[in-house]
């Protein structure tokens, strides 16, 4: 039988999936993993989708999505973010999963290299990679506060280099790039013409008076920015599967090709949901993100009692981004040995730690080395459970690390 397509050679299966479902084999585990808002839907949304399967929006819409939900997120970018998009510089896609792999189809060509700040979402290597290209990871560093050093991304930048990948703020590590930051790295791109993809899927989690900026904002950006966003995070609208990329027309006309033979459209109820989402009250997103500030600070302030543990504080999303390695150098051979016994020791010290609480306590995590080589030493945190949940969480980790 002739082999599978080359470009999938350096794609691994999820290892944090492979994990979430053994997981779910344990009725008492406590996950601190997921990358998803425990809240439900608001009821509005989901009387929304509800009304309109009723209805009968059971079929296609347009390939660029229903246009009332576009005139409705054109609205919101330029109201909120200072972009000027008109409704058909935006598509409707099934998640911005499905935004950032179209668009990296539509531009990258074999071997042509993309930059990813390191630590970023998995999903960006793989999405690279099946477009063709080559990931070029930009280390960045607790201590710099994970934002991107413009000395480390200028270094990076090759007569193969054709776009960058931003996240702030940031999943792993919570991250918010700064305004000085953002208008660097536009001058950078300009300079090179590299075209920039900006996830800005969390903008609305953000904390402390933190105020998000679009690189697309930037004077020069605009017609070099792919914007991604959705309704995932901020609605807690995981399931519905519905996200967006705004870009000039041009752009549009190019990823559409890639959409309309993949997917068509995205769901036709849950863009109607979605409009409902933009077009309502917006007090579920701040009561959620009131509830998540108060679970960041219990959590981050619970881990840094920790002794061998030291955990900053997001300025967005839901994770935090402890670090375990002073942990490791004084406990790592006994958690060793006690992998070892259960037949397998990763040889990366994140995977051991997040092993080591999973087979002992029942507690879920993500290693940082998933999220690329910077993340190595760390572990990602979500504190997207309920508040008594992570306090159970925490006390269980405080009693397998006394263990030791």
């Amino acid at each position: 039988m002739k082999p599978t397509a080359k470009r999938l050679e350096g794609v691994s299966p999820s290892g944090i999936r492979k994990f979430f479902d053994m997981a779910r084999a344990y009725p008492d585990v406590i996950s601190l993993g997921a990358g998803e808002p425990d809240f439900t839907t608001p009821q509005h949304i989901i009387d929304a989708g509800i009304d309109a399967l009723r209805k009968g929006c059971t079929h296609y819409t347009g390939n660029l999505g229903d246009l009332d939900l576009r005139n409705a997120i054109a609205v919101k970018l330029r109201n909120e973010n200072q972009l000027d998009y008109a409704p058909d510089e935006v598509l409707v896609t099934a998640g911005s999963s499905e935004a950032l792999g179209i668009v990296l189809q539509a531009i990258i060509n074999p071997g042509e290299e993309v930059l990813l700040p390191d630590p970023s979402y998995v999903a960006y290597e793989p999405a690279v990679r099946l477009a063709g290209g080559i990931p070029t990871f930009v280390p960045t560093t607790e201590k710099n506060g994970w934002i991107p050093d413009l000395t480390a991304v200028t270094r990076r930048i090759t007569d193969r280099a054709k776009a960058l990948v931003i996240l702030s703020p940031s999943n792993p590590t919570g991250a918010m790039y700064p305004r000085n930051t953002i208008n660097e790295l536009a001058e950078l791109a300009i300079k090179h013409d590299l075209f920039v993809v900006s996830d800005e899927i969390y903008e609305r989690i953000v904390y402390e008076g933190s105020a998000h900026t679009s690189i697309a904002s930037i004077e020069g950006m605009r017609e070099r920015t792919f914007v991604i966003n959705g309704f995932s995070k901020a609605y807690a609208m995981t399931g519905w599967r519905v996200g967006y990329v705004a870009c000039q027309s041009n752009l549009i006309d190019e990823i559409l090709k890639i959409h309309q033979y993949c997917t068509i459209c995205a769901p036709a109820a849950s863009q109607r949901a979605a409009h409902a989402a933009l077009t309502g009250p917006q007090d579920c997103i701040r009561e959620m993100v009131r509830e998540y500030d108060r679970r960041r600070r219990m959590i981050v302030s619970e881990f840094n009692r920790i002794e061998g543990v030291s955990c900053q504080t997001p300025s967005g999303t839901f994770y935090t981004f402890p670090s375990v390695k002073k942990l490791m150098a004084e406990k790592g051979k006994a958690i060793r040995n006690y992998l070892a016994r259960q037949a397998r020791v990763p040889e990366s010290i994140s995977e051991q730690m997040m092993d080591y609480l999973f087979k002992s306590v029942h507690v879920v995590s993500v290693g940082g080395n998933f999220f690329g080589p910077s993340g190595e030493g760390h572990m990602r945190m979500s504190f997207a459970t309920a508040y008594e949940k992570i306090q159970e969480a925490v006390a269980r980790m405080k009693e397998a690390i006394s263990r030791l």
